[in-house]
């Protein structure tokens, strides 16, 4: 038995101006019918057709639409590697040069940053940052979502084990939407 070739390959036995019409077919794409490829090539409709039949078009097409997929899938999947590469290549580059900064590198000539010089916004954005950034590191969610509503039920949840008044159960419901940042 010889080695099977790829549906949109020459077939055994295949002749050159059959494999050529069906090249020709083939690359028509979603337009490609068997009395466009007759036109083009000059020949009659129903040897077209015999070739079409005998040597399984629709059935290659199949395969080459298919292998089509798989290439496109491959440099897409491909593309997304480099990408997460150099990100993260360049990830790496920032985070150590910030890192550098915040510390200092004497070798380098570069002093640390002191905490003292910073304002007030300033700081809580390094330590939002920070927090963010560690949470990330060790597969921890860095931002959890809540609505209203779910923090409302969870305090009136709790609440109903005591005997608070409406009044301090709307408190404790802001105070844990103000907490929680919810919207």
């Amino acid at each position: 038995m010889g080695v099977k070739r790829a549906a949109w390959e020459p077939q055994p036995g295949e002749t050159s101006p059959a494999y050529a019409a069906f090249v020709l077919y083939r690359d028509m794409g979603s337009a490609r019918s068997i009395s466009k490829t007759a036109e083009a090539l000059g020949r009659n409709r129903t040897l077209i057709g015999g070739w079409s039949s005998r040597w399984r078009w629709q059935e290659r097409i199949a395969g080459w639409e298919g292998e089509l997929s798989r290439r496109a899938l491959e440099e897409e999947t491909n593309e997304r590697r480099a990408m997460v590469k150099l990100h993260a290549r360049t990830a790496r580059a920032v985070i150590n040069a910030v890192a550098r900064r915040v510390v200092g590198d004497e070798a380098h000539g570069v002093a640390a940053i002191d905490p003292n010089t910073l304002g007030p916004q300033d700081l809580a954005r390094l330590l939002d940052v920070a927090v963010k950034i560690e949470r990330l590191a060790r597969g921890v969610p860095s931002e959890v979502v809540e609505t209203r509503a779910s923090i409302e039920a969870d305090v009136r949840r709790l609440s109903s084990e005591y005997d608070f008044t409406e009044e301090e159960i709307q408190a404790a419901i802001r105070d844990a939407i103000r907490l929680a940042g919810a919207v």
